[in-house]
């Protein structure tokens, strides 16, 4: 019971403890633009995150998350590049979103191709992925640091709607959608199930190839979309602007209590899992810690988390 409780809600228990020592330990921490910053990186982050629990609940996972959000900030540069002096800002701005999450989806669509009908393990399959997005990032730009010709895209990663930043906001509205979906429609049941017990799924007439692929297509759009923020805070497309955060969006899941085996955890853990790691890297920088820390710190979730959810799966 109390190993349940822990898995479950262990991202909000592990957020609670980060938030206290940052109260005690680091004297004006908990300023409006600390705050500002914590919360627009963690919906960088939390997006890619949101697209690894849906292929994480179908007991899969994806590496590939990170190099498709440098991807995406290198289609929007390479998009405003061209057409910047021949169209209208806001048609510009709506073409290179559109594009960048093309890309995600293609990406996400070879990722499950791979997995789903020629039975290729995930890990490989999404590392194929991982390195076909890497290679088109630097093919598109060749690999130079490219700023944004579009000025008023920057918007979307400086401003606020209400008293949260924009990417914040539109990831919270993105989770809730998708929690609607599972709640109200067959879909978030079929997943759970596809991940559960893929056999048993199947034999009860869910096309569990097909959620599975759904899902590694969906983790391709979100990272895209977590890149389109990325580059609006940045002002730059650059193809290692993501680099490492593939394993950040799994840490962060596996913090928010989502099981490793699959077909269980809930879509609001993983958020508490990002804003921990962020709020956590930032009292390291704070303190002017090492930042090897925080890796060590995120190795140390993983190998905790992994413990955790076996002890469970035995249990069961």
């Amino acid at each position: 019971m109390i190993l349940e409780i822990l898995r479950k809600y262990s991202g909000f228990f592990v957020l609670a403890i980060v938030l206290i020592v940052a109260r005690l330990f680091t004297t004006g921490f908990f300023n409006s633009y600390n705050i500002a910053i914590i919360l627009t990186m963690s919906a960088i982050l939390g997006f890619l995150a949101l697209g690894e629990t849906l292929v994480i609940f179908t007991r899969g996972f994806d590496l590939s998350v990170g190099n498709v959000a440098s991807m995406s900030t290198v289609i929007i540069a390479a998009v405003m590049l061209h057409l910047h002096e021949s169209l209208p800002p806001g048609l510009v701005i709506a073409i290179a979103i559109a594009a960048a999450m093309v890309g995600g989806a293609l990406i996400g669509a070879i990722n499950g191709l791979a997995v789903t009908y020629m039975k290729v393990p995930p890990f490989i399959a999404t590392m194929g992925g991982m390195w076909i997005a890497y290679g088109f990032a630097f093919l598109i730009l060749r690999g130079v640091p490219t700023k944004l010709y579009v000025a008023s895209f920057k918007i979307l990663g400086k401003s606020k709607i209400l008293f949260l930043p924009i990417p914040f906001f539109t990831l919270l509205v993105f989770i809730f959608i998708v929690y609607l979906i599972f709640k109200h429609t067959a879909l978030g049941p079929k997943v759970y199930a596809s991940g559960g017990n893929t056999y048993a799924a199947y034999l009860s007439g869910i096309k569990t190839n097909k959620v599975r692929f759904m899902a590694y297509v969906a983790s391709g759009v979100f990272a895209a979309i977590g890149g389109v923020f990325l580059s609006a805070f940045t002002g730059t497309g650059f193809p290692r602007s993501a680099e490492g955060y593939e394993l950040l969006a799994i840490a962060s899941v596996v913090l928010g209590g989502v099981s490793l085996f699959g077909g269980a955890g809930n879509l609001w853990g993983p958020l508490a899992g990002v804003i921990t790691l962020q709020a956590l890297d930032k009292i390291i920088v704070y303190r002017g810690i090492s930042p090897f820390l925080s890796q060590m710190v995120v190795g140390t979730i993983l190998l905790v988390a992994v413990f955790l959810t076996t002890r469970q799966k035995g249990i069961q």
